[in-house]
C-alpha cells in the first residue's frame, strides 16, 4: 500500500526506462481518467483469453542492473527490481483494470468494500477480503496480513532501518503512530494507529483524514496488499482493542534488520512467501539474474487470469547488442523503451520477420533532474539558464531518431490531461529554446556578476562567473552525475559544455554506475555535491504529485528527489488532488496550473517523451502492452508457442 503517490516511483537508465514500471505501491504517475471514464484507445478492450496451463519459459532482458530490492518502495526501486516486485507481491484490494482504464476493486481479493462518510468529515473504507486467499507457501492470508502491511510501512522502527515510513500519512492518527512516544527507548513499539482497524479475521478498515478529502483518485485510498506477518515479524501479533490496530510482541529495529535487511535472507532481497502470480525462485547477486516461477496457489487477477508462462528469467543485456540477443534467442523480450539505437535495428529485424513489436506513447519523460537546494542549481534562474543552453528538440531528434516528442512539464504524451491541454501548453508555456543571450541575461539578473577574485566579471577576460552567497563566493560550476554506458549522458556531454562555458558556467560530468546515481538522487550519501543527474520518470494511471513536491523535511530525497521547497507548487498539487472524483474538467484545469508553475521552476529539464517500442520473440503470443497495461499485467495473458 502506498498512499504517497510518488511521481518518481521508478527510476531507470534514461536510455532504456521501462514504461510505467514502477516502484509505487498504490499508484500515481501515468494519468488516466477517474473511475467513471474510459480511454478511446485499445485499453478499453477486454483482455479476453482462454486460460492455458502454465508452460514454457520467457527470458526478459533489461539494460538496468537489478539491485535485488524486491520489497516495498520505502527504500526505492529501480525499474528492473520493480517489475519483479510487482509480479511476486499481489492481491491488492484495488488495482488497475484494462476494461475501464482506471483503478477498481479486485473482486478476486475483495468480498465487500463499503465506503462510509463520517460526520466529522473523514471517510472510512471497510474491506472484507475473501477467505480463500493464501500465500505462495499455502498459508492463509487474513486481515492481519493486510493490516500488518499498513502498519509496517508507517512504523518508526522501519525508519530506523533506513526506510521512508510515510505510506499511511493520509490516514487518521498517522502522526501519533509514526512518531515514537516521548520518553520511549529505541525498540519500543508505538501505540495504536487510530485510522487502521482490525475488525475480524477477514475484515479491516482504513479511515482517511478529512483534510485529505475530497480526492480525485478516491478509491486508491483503499488500496493495500498483504505482507506475511508470520515471516517478517514471527513473534509479533496484530491486535485491536477498539481504538485502532497495533503491533504487539517482539517488533524492534534489530529484529527487522534481520528479517528484512539481512543481505542473504532478508525479505527485502529474498521474499520467499508472497502473494503474486509468480514466486521468486532465485536471485544471483553476482550475475544479477532473477528467476521467477508461477505461483500454483494464485487465484488469478481481477479477471481470474493466472500465469500461462511457467518461468520468467530476468537478466541484464548490453544496450549495444540487445536486438542481436533477441534475434539470437538468448532473450525473448526487451524492456519497452525508446532511442534510435534500439528502435532502428529493432524495426529492421521486425521487417525481416525475426521478432515482433508493439508500440505506444510513453507515460513518462526523460529528463535532467536538478538538485534544487545546493550549489548554483538552488537558484531557479540558473536552472532556466541551463535550459537555454541546450537545444532540446535537436537533442530529442538525435536521441530518438524522430520517435519522441518534446514536453515542457512533468507529464508524458500518453496522459489524458496533457492531451486535453496540449494546445494551451504549446501556446503559453516557456519552451526554453536554445538562446545563449537569454541564458546570460538570466545569470546577470540572478547576481552571477563576479569573478574569482570578487571583482566584476568581464566577458572575454574572465571565464567563470561567481556570486556572493551567504558571504562567500560561489563559483558557477555545474556538477553532472551520469550513469555509465548511457546514450543520454554521452549526448549531454557533447552538447552542453561549450554552450555553458560561453555564458560563464563550467560543466563537469562524473560517470558512475547507475545504483550510485540513485543513492545520490535519494540523498543516501554522506554529502550531496552534484547539481544534476539524467534519469526518467514513469507514471501510473493516478497522478498525484503532492508528496513528490512536499516541502517538509521528511519527504526530502524520497519522494522529493529534487529537494525542492516551493510552497506554491505544493499547494497547487494539493488543490489538484482534492478535486472530487467526478470533476474531470476541474482536475484537468488544476493540472494545467500545476504544470504552469512547474514549467517556471524547472525542477527538471524535460528532454523527450518517446514513442515506446516493445520488441519480443515471435514465439511469445497474445502479448498486448500499452502505456498503462504494463508488462506485469500483460504477461499473465501471454503464452509461449514454440
Amino acid at each position: 500500500m502506498k498512499k504517497i503517490l510518488v511521481l518518481l516511483l521508478v527510476l531507470a537508465l534514461v536510455f532504456n526506462f521501462s514504461a510505467c514500471s514502477k516502484p509505487a505501491e498504490t499508484g500515481t504517475d501515468v494519468n488516466q481518467p477517474n473511475d467513471k471514464d474510459k480511454e478511446d484507445d485499445d485499453s478499453s478492450k477486454e483482455p479476453a483469453n482462454e486460460q492455458r496451463e502454465a508452460a514454457g519459459s520467457l527470458t526478459y532482458g533489461s539494460t538496468t542492473d537489478m539491485n535485488g530490492n524486491f520489497f516495498t518502495t520505502m527504500w526505492g526501486n529501480n525499474a528492473a527490481d520493480a517489475i519483479v516486485k510487482d509480479l511476486i507481491h499481489g492481491y491488492k484490494t484495488v488495482d488497475y483494470q484494462k476494461e475501464t482504464g482506471s483503478y477498481e476493486i479486485d473482486d478476486t481479493v475483495v468480498k465487500e468494500l463499503k465506503q462510509i462518510e463520517n460526520a466529522d468529515g473523514t471517510k472510512t473504507f471497510e474491506i472484507e477480503i475473501n477467505s480463500d486467499l493464501v500465500f505462495s507457501d499455502g498459508s492463509p492470508i487474513t486481515a492481519k496480513d493486510y493490516v500488518f502491511s499498513a502498519l509496517l510501512t508507517s512504523h518508526p522502527e522501519v525508519t530506523d532501518i533506513g526506510a521512508n515510513a510515510t505510506d499511511g500519512i493520509d490516514y487518521v492518527g498517522f502522526e501519533d503512530y509514526n512518531t515514537r512516544p516521548e520518553g520511549a527507548t529505541e525498540g519500543q513499539v508505538s501505540d495504536t494507529f487510530a485510522g487502521i482497524r482490525l475488525l475480524g479475521d477477514y475484515k479491516f478498515s482504513l479511515t482517511v483524514k478529512a483534510e485529505n478529502l475530497p480526492y480525485f483518485y478516491d478509491l486508491t485510498y483503499a488500496q493495500v496488499r498483504p505482507y506475511p506477518l508470520a515471516v517478517i515479524a514471527p513473534n509479533a501479533d496484530i491486535v485491536d482493542e477498539g481504538n485502532g490496530a497495533k503491533i504487539t510482541g517482539e517488533f524492534t529495529s534489530e529484529i527487522l534488520e534481520q528479517t528484512i535487511n539481512n543481505a542473504e535472507t532478508g525479505y527485502r532481497f529474498y521474499p520467499k512467501v508472497t502473494a503474486g502470480p509468480y514466486m521468486l525462485d532465485s536471485f544471483d547477486v553476482s550475475t544479477k539474474i532473477a528467476i521467477l516461477k508461477y505461483n500454483p496457489n494464485y487465484k488469478g487477477d481481477y479477471n481470474g487470469q493466472k500465469p500461462q508462462i511457467a518461468q520468467l528469467i530476468f537478466k541484464k543485456v548490453n544496450k549495444a547488442t540487445e536486438i542481436d540477443e533477441l534475434v539470437a534467442g538468448t532473450v525473448d523480450m526487451l524492456d519497452a523503451s525508446g532511442g534510435k539505437d534500439l528502435i532502428l535495428p529493432g524495426l529492421d529485424a521486425v521487417d525481416e520477420g525475426k521478432i515482433s513489436v508493439t508500440t505506444f506513447p510513453r507515460c513518462g519523460y526523460g529528463k535532467i533532474v536538478f538538485v534544487c537546494d545546493i550549489g548554483p542549481t538552488q537558484f531557479v534562474k540558473v536552472r532556466q539558464a541551463i535550459a537555454h543552453c541546450l537545444d532540446v528538440p535537436e537533442f530529442a531528434r538525435q536521441y530518438s531518431g524522430g520517435y519522441a516528442s518534446v514536453v515542457y512539464g512533468a507529464y508524458g504524451v500518453a496522459q489524458w490531461m496533457y492531451q486535453e491541454n496540449a494546445a494551451t501548453i504549446e501556446k503559453e508555456f516557456n519552451k526554453y529554446a536554445l538562446d545563449l543571450g537569454k541564458a546570460e541575461e538570466l545569470l546577470i539578473e540572478d547576481g552571477w556578476t563576479l569573478n574569482a577574485n570578487g571583482g566584476e566579471f568581464v566577458k572575454g577576460t574572465d571565464t567563470l562567473r561567481h556570486k556572493m552567497v551567504d558571504g562567500k563566493l560561489m563559483p558557477l560550476v555545474i556538477k553532472h552525475l551520469a550513469s555509465s554506458q548511457n546514450a543520454v549522458s554521452d549526448l549531454l556531454s557533447g552538447m552542453l559544455p561549450s554552450n555553458m562555458e560561453a555564458v560563464g558556467m563550467k560543466y563537469e560530468q562524473t560517470v558512475v554506475e547507475f545504483p550510485v546515481v540513485l543513492d545520490n538522487l535519494y540523498g543516501d550519501v554522506p554529502e550531496r555535491v552534484y547539481n544534476m543527474m539524467n534519469l526518467a520518470s514513469g507514471y501510473y494511471p493516478a497522478f498525484d504529485p503532492y508528496y513528490t513536491y512536499h516541502t517538509d523535511e521528511q519527504f526530502m530525497g524520497n519522494p522529493n528527489s529534487n529537494f525542492l521547497r516551493d510552497e506554491q507548487l505544493m499547494n497547487l498539487a494539493k488543490d489538484m488532488r482534492q478535486t472530487p472524483s467526478d470533476d474531470r474538467e476541474g482536475y484537468a484545469k488544476k493540472w494545467l496550473e500545476f504544470q504552469r508553475r512547474w514549467n517556471e521552476l524547472v525542477p527538471d529539464l524535460p528532454l523527450y517523451s518517446d514513442e515506446y517500442h516493445a520488441f519480443f520473440s515471435t514465439k511469445v503470443k497474445n502479448f498486448e502492452i500499452d502505456p498503462f497495461w504494463t508488462f506485469r499485467y500483460a504477461v499473465l495473458y501471454a503464452y509461449i508457442e514454440e
